[in-house]
C-alpha cells in the first residue's frame, strides 16, 4: 500500500525497488478514480448552494452503490489529497458514521431522526 511504500522510503529503503512498485499503485488508484470514484461522486446528482449572506454545500449520495464499490477510508484519503481540509473531512466522517440526519425546514434544523434503508413493512 502507497502509504508503507512512503514510509519505506522516507525510511532509507531502496528507491529503485520500491517506486516502480508506487508507479503500479498510482496507476491502478488512477484507474479506479476514472471509474469508482467517477460513478460515485458525480452521479450522485451533487447540488450547489449558493445564498447571498452565506454559501452552503448540499449533496445528496446513493450509498448503496457507494458502499459496494468504495472503502469509506480510501474516499476519505482521496478528499484529503485533493485538499478538503481536515475539518470538512471529519463532517464527512460523521456523515458515514452516523445513522442519524436533520433536515432544514424553512431554514431551521430539526431534531435529529434516524435514517434506515429499505422500506419498512407496511409502507406504500
Amino acid at each position: 500500500d502507497l502509504v508503507e511504500i512512503d514510509k519505506n522510503l522516507d525510511e532509507g529503503a531502496n528507491p529503485d525497488e520500491l517506486l516502480p512498485i508506487r508507479a503500479d499503485l498510482n496507476r491502478k488508484l488512477y484507474e479506479i478514480n476514472q471509474m469508482d470514484l467517477k460513478d460515485v461522486a458525480q452521479k450522485p446528482k451533487s447540488d450547489g448552494l449558493l445564498r447571498e449572506k452565506e454559501a452552503s454545500f448540499g449533496f445528496r449520495v446513493d450509498f448503496a452503490k457507494a458502499n459496494d464499490f468504495v472503502h469509506w477510508d480510501f474516499l476519505l484519503d482521496v478528499l484529503s489529497a485533493f485538499g478538503f481540509g481536515s475539518k470538512w473531512c471529519h463532517w464527512i466522517r460523521g456523515i458515514f458514521g452516523s445513522n442519524m440526519a436533520s433536515v432544514l425546514v424553512n431554514g431551521n434544523p430539526t431534531t435529529e431522526f434516524p435514517i434506515y434503508r429499505g422500506l419498512k413493512q407496511g409502507d406504500p
